[in-house]
């Protein structure tokens, strides 16, 4: 065993792994514990060589209590794991370089020692006992980052946090889960946001409404995000991200918007090549002449019962590089008629499109279409005859 670099253990094998103190020279260890594993393994901490950690299942909190020996260490990967709260001497890492947990694990004190870590996620803010935002600043190597709770805070611990986020100059990508932010107080408008951010999702929260320090994200190319209120100012603002490719855009359940928001020539989306847009409100949306001259694949999702007016017009033929469209159409509580007078719309509007794109239509909630009264009274009729 002195020779093994590598140690895979999954299921049954589990329990014919020899003591770990045994892997002197191991590099790379990756266990899945199952509920029946007879075997205790001991003796984590020996492994002075390890690289690489993953652990899933059922893991005894004991075995990972020697962690902090493990001074080599650059990935730890407990996403898939029932660890609950990490061992103190994990900020003894001062090389770790990539640490995934689940959102339920507690942190403690001290990972602001952390100086090496380039990913860490998914940090769970309002764990017992909460997290010290202010050392989130001290991880000036943090690239990726991935939280949630931080609907549970007020406002002062919220300009710390973001204040500690702006510390952070070498982060790229950002991931908020879970969390549902109701204030604009928790995305202050006067906050820049990290100068080099490339990747916002905040697909796990609801904003209130677009941040406007948005629009200091020169680098942003890939946003995901949902609001409760969207406006024809956000799509200006949006459109003027220079280096924006993929953009997916929820406008949440009982939003309150504009009725019709329109993309042309003025919102320019110069670099947008992907576009999402879900929307469960009255809001609709429409492409004018000179909209995403580069868009290539669009995915549009909107409820029919909610366009009571029946106009169903987006303006697909104006998106002139267009290569793929989705369109997804609800169908809860809507008339049959409309439905299909909406995906007819969508039809005509890619036969008259240039580039002949692809159309993909789908239904959702279809079991709960509203019939056609006149149609079920002139079938009766006919019945009667």
């Amino acid at each position: 065993m002195s020779h093994v670099r590598t140690l895979i253990a999954l299921g049954f094998a589990f329990q014919w792994i020899p003591p770990l103190s045994r892997f002197s020279v191991l590099r790379v260890l990756a266990l899945h514990y199952s509920p029946n594993n007879k075997n205790n393994l001991n003796g984590l901490g020996s492994l002075h060589h390890l690289r690489y950690l993953e652990l899933r299942g059922a893991v005894e909190s004991e075995f990972v209590e020697e962690i902090g020996n493990l001074k080599h260490l650059k990935i730890l990967v407990l996403q898939y794991a029932s660890i609950l709260e990490l061992p103190p001497s994990i900020v003894q890492l001062t090389q770790l370089e990539l640490l995934v947990t689940n959102r339920w694990t507690k942190f403690p004190d001290g990972i602001g020692n952390l100086v090496s870590l380039q990913q860490l996620g998914v940090l769970d803010l309002q764990t017992k006992p909460l997290f010290n935002f202010a050392e989130l600043g001290n991880l000036s190597e943090l690239r990726i980052l991935a939280i949630s709770g931080l609907d549970k805070f007020d406002e002062s611990d919220m300009k710390t946090f973001f204040q500690s986020l702006s510390n952070l100059h070498n982060m790229h990508t950002l991931r908020i889960q879970d969390t549902i932010l109701h204030s604009p107080d928790c995305m202050p408008d006067q906050w820049s946001g990290p100068a080099h951010l490339q990747c916002f999702d905040g697909s796990g929260s609801s904003l209130s409404k677009l941040p406007r320090w948005f629009s200091s994200l020169s680098e942003l190319s890939c946003l995901s995000i949902k609001v409760k209120m969207l406006r024809q100012g956000d799509l200006q603002l949006l459109g003027g991200l220079p280096l924006l490719r993929s953009l997916d855009l929820t406008v949440d359940f009982n939003g309150t918007t504009e009725e019709r928001l329109v993309i042309g020539a003025d919102q320019p989306f110069r670099s947008l090549i992907n576009f999402m847009f879900h929307n469960y409100t009255r809001c609709w949306l429409v492409f004018s002449p000179g909209a995403m001259q580069k868009l290539q694949m669009l995915v549009l999702y909107f409820q029919v019962q909610k366009r009571e007016d029946g106009c169903f017009d987006v303006g697909l033929e104006n998106l002139t590089s267009l290569k793929q469209a989705k369109v997804v159409v609800d169908c809860l509580r809507a008339r049959v008629a409309a439905v299909e007078d909406a995906e007819a719309k969508c039809r005509d509007a890619i036969d008259k499109h240039p580039n002949s794109p692809t159309l993909q239509l789908s239904r959702n909630h279809d079991l709960y279409l509203k019939k056609d009264e006149n149609k079920g009274h002139n079938e009766a009729s006919k019945q009667q005859r």
